[in-house]
């Protein structure tokens, strides 16, 4: 019953059923593994159990290193022969930093030996997995862009090939390919002055006219240790306006000037849009992370298929197939940015970024 429910669970993920032997876990490469969380308890009943992931790296892969890629959750490194974590948050990408810093640390333990073994896991070994990964690949040579990194993940790790499916976390797997073919890459500074939707989502009720009443967050992640990074809500275009303005679909455009609000980012941005609701909570529209080393010409674009949230809409039931979000920025600089200067606006409950079950069941599953 155990097995059956395992393989419920991963769905579309290909196990390792050989040797006796039933896990959530594929061979990407002869020495790259993606895998599941290993648990303990009730978890073990649906995930991989603590005791068989032992007995599989034990008895086939004696020199082997576990990277954990969890925030949420942990265990004592002695459980395996080597261990190390390189944490962030479930549906998002990891700091742009923390990418050179796990593949430096992945080649220089598979450069021991040729029976040395890594295995790269999240909660489903999929998203954030597949992200890490796939810069992995391009990293050590083996695939020449991010591109045929993220098909010969999604080949190995899954049966219908989709592997990673969150934009955020791509767009992150072509940053690091950009940034092997310029490591002199400057992590700039900028300020947001406007940002448009191009076409008007549709949470509000028909019978009050449609459309939204939108207001975005930004955040941004800061560094807070040798390999740990915190996400801080830095503005909240809500606090500064006095009302949210009513967008209807007709009018086919969101403008949202904030030239004035003096919205500075630099690094990790991740900017969260809202439909405010009067008369229950607001509503989580869609976000998009994106890292000013690549911003060109002051100016970022992205489709419907690239925004986080609104990609899944796939019948187009509150963002049009034309959506799009587009961000002004100017360039400022350096010296106008740091943290220490920086409001930080904490945490909200409308500002949670995990997705519910049912939300995670309506895009197919455990995403990670």
């Amino acid at each position: 019953m155990a097995s059956l429910i395992r393989g419920v669970v991963s769905k579309k993920k290909k196990r390792f059923t050989e040797d006796g032997f039933d896990l959530d876990l594929s061979y990407i490469t002869p020495n790259i593994i993606a895998m599941g969380f290993p648990s303990v308890g009730q978890e073990a009943l649906y995930r991989n159990p603590m005791p068989e992931v032992q007995r599989f790296f034990n008895t086939r892969h004696p020199n082997h290193k576990i990277y954990n890629l969890c925030s949420e959750r942990s265990y004592e490194p002695s459980e395996f022969n080597e261990c190390e974590r390189f944490p962030f948050d479930d549906h998002n990408p990891s700091a742009l930093d923390m990418i050179g810093r796990f593949c430096s640390s992945v080649e220089r333990f598979l450069s021991k030996g040729d029976d040395h073994v890594v295995a790269i896991h999240c909660k489903a070994g999929k998203g954030r997995t597949g992200m890490m990964i796939s810069c992995l690949l391009t990293h050590l040579g083996i695939c020449k862009t991010a591109e045929d990194a993220l098909a010969l993940f999604g080949e190995k790790r899954t049966s219908n090939k989709k592997g990673v499916t969150i934009p955020s976390q791509a767009r992150y797997c072509f940053y690091y390919e950009q940034l092997l073919r310029r490591p002199d890459v400057t992590t700039a500074t900028y300020q947001i002055t406007h940002i448009r939707l191009v076409t008007v989502p549709n949470f509000d009720p028909s019978i009050t006219g449609g459309g939204c009443d939108p207001y975005f967050h930004v955040r941004l992640l800061q560094k807070t240790g040798d390999c740990t990074w915190k996400e801080r809500r830095v503005f909240n275009y809500k606090k500064e306006i006095e009302k949210v303005k009513k967008c209807y679909p007709q009018e086919k455009f969101v403008d949202i000037d904030c030239k004035n609000m003096n919205v500075k980012v630099k690094g990790d941005v991740k900017i969260v849009f809202f439909d405010h609701d009067q008369y229950s909570k607001d509503d989580k529209m869609c976000h998009l992370w994106f890292h000013t080393a690549f911003v060109e010409r002051n100016f970022l674009v992205f489709d419907k298929l690239v925004v986080d949230k609104a990609c899944k809409d796939k019948h187009c039931r509150t963002f049009d197939a034309g959506f799009k979000v587009e961000v002004y920025l100017h360039r400022i600089d350096d010296s106008q940015f740091s943290f220490e200067t920086v409001e930080d606006e904490g945490d909200t409950k409308e500002d949670t970024d995990t997705d519910t079950e049912e939300e995670r069941g309506k895009a197919g599953g455990d995403e990670d």
